[in-house]
């Protein structure tokens, strides 16, 4: 196997579950002084009836050229992504403190429609050896219908991915 530098992408999406699989992995899986850790969240558009509107004024305004301003949905998808990315980082940064090691981690937010699509296709462009993911547990309409996030990744990816659930909320 050789001396490689594993990476290991934590899927983040501000939940507890999120926040529980990230620091179990810290504290049972990440070799801090040799592997290479990602947070990664994608923060959802969703549909907007608002965006629809100012859409349509802007059209208006502008004399039907193009708008490049992102939408309301799209701001809050990209604050949603960063809020759990920036919950991460500093529960990173406070599971290390006083280690003395110097902890190699990159934070990843990206906004999409689809959050699943675009934590696999990401993950598999970056070589990521192991991600881990939280679970809920719970079980809605919509998840019956598409399934979640963790199983569609254990079924798309390529390398392997670790699913936490905290046994205290099972």
């Amino acid at each position: 196997m050789g001396d490689k530098r594993r990476t290991i992408a934590f899927a983040l999406d501000g939940t507890e579950a999120s926040r529980f699989a990230l620091s179990w992995g810290l504290g049972n899986i990440v070799q801090p002084a040799s592997d290479h850790i990602v947070l990664l969240s994608a923060g959802v558009i969703e549909d907007d009836l608002g965006d629809l509107f100012d859409h349509s004024l802007d059209q208006l305004a502008s004399n039907g050229r193009p708008d490049e301003r992102p939408s309301r949905s799209e701001k809050r998808a990209s604050q949603a992504a960063n809020t759990a990315v920036g919950a991460a980082e500093q529960l990173l940064l406070s599971h290390y403190a006083g280690s003395g090691v110097d902890i190699s981690y990159e934070l990843i937010s990206l906004k999409t429609e689809d959050p699943r699509d675009t934590i696999a296709n990401f993950v598999d462009q970056m070589d990521v050896d192991l991600v881990v993911v939280g679970s809920k547990g719970a079980v809605s309409l919509q998840k019956l219908w598409t399934g979640s996030t963790g199983e569609y990744l254990v079924q798309t990816l390529k390398c392997p991915v670790l699913v936490v659930k905290d046994k205290k909320k099972a």
